[in-house]
């Protein structure tokens, strides 16, 4: 599967990714390297992936 992200700048001067063919993912931080950090973070909730095995998983944007 490939995602599809679009990024947009919110209205407090941040960032905002949302996943657009995965369903309800959105994330948002305030610098664009905090973003992919928490985008990774959504992404590993969104698809339930155990902490324990984050460690060994590419990361899927940076």
């Amino acid at each position: 599967m490939k995602l599809q992200i679009s990024l947009r700048r919110s209205e407090d001067g941040g960032y905002i990714a949302f996943v657009d063919n995965v369903s309800g993912c959105v994330t948002q931080a305030e610098t664009k390297q905090e973003l992919f950090t928490q985008l990774n973070d959504a992404l590993y909730t969104y698809f339930e992936i155990p902490k324990n095995y984050q460690p060994y998983m590419p990361k899927l944007l940076r």
